[in-house]
């Protein structure tokens, strides 16, 4: 957990009585204080060749949240990627946010924290209609979730088993609900994390992704993104 610096103090020394000024450092606490909310902030960027200066200029811009970590920001564009976690903010922050991720060229997302994003990897089409996925992460994905974005990436495995993004092309906005899911022919009110299924997608933006699965090259990935 890293540690984050508390207000400075002034402290006194019982001996002598004189005064020290003291800088403590805390536990970084990610829980919403009582009464309060947390949000998700996520950044979609629009090309690769502007990550560096929008870094830069989110990591000034965004330092006064109470929860913004610069270094998990550094790691993603490091990795290459062009939609970016921003981490956590308390309610009261997330105006000042967008504001500052508008004045920084970025467009910016924040949801409730309580609504996490989802992302399955899209196989291919069914003859009926259906869409063969895969659920790569650990949470459920509920019928009912809308997918608002198709990202297209090209991965490479490293030598400790890990995958890198080493290539992402543009995000790919659309809007497709999640309808229905079966896997081994048994209808299931969600995609269960780590297994593949058939679902069923509702939107006129369906049109888009199966142009993106019909011009797919070797190599690269696409996936659903809920934002």
């Amino acid at each position: 957990m890293p540690a984050t610096p508390s207000a400075l103090e002034i402290w006194q020394c019982q001996n002598c009585g004189n005064e020290i000024a003291v800088h403590c450092h805390v536990a970084l606490n990610l829980s919403a204080p009582a009464g309060r909310e947390l949000f998700t902030g996520t950044v979609t960027i629009d090309s690769e060749k502007d990550a560096l200066k929008l870094l830069l200029k989110l990591k000034h811009a965004l330092s006064f949240a109470e929860r913004f970590e610069p270094f998990k920001l550094e790691a993603q564009h490091r990795e290459g990627r062009l939609i970016w976690d921003l981490g956590l903010f308390l309610d009261f922050e997330v105006e000042r946010a967008e504001a500052a991720c508008i004045r920084a060229g970025a467009r910016a997302t924040f949801r409730s924290g309580d609504q996490p994003r989802h992302e399955v990897l899209v196989d291919r089409q069914l003859p009926d209609g259906r869409w063969v996925v895969t659920n790569a992460g650990r949470l459920d994905v509920p019928v009912g979730a809308v997918f608002e974005l198709a990202v297209v990436e090209r991965s490479r495995k490293e030598p400790d088993g890990t995958f890198r993004i080493v290539e992402s092309a543009e995000p790919v906005l659309l809007r497709s609900e999640l309808a229905s899911v079966d896997i081994l022919h048994h209808p299931l009110p969600h995609i269960p994390g780590g297994y593949s299924g058939a679902i069923t997608l509702i939107g006129a933006d369906e049109e888009r992704l199966r142009a993106l699965v019909a011009q797919r090259l070797d190599g690269w990935s696409i996936k659903l993104s809920t934002r």
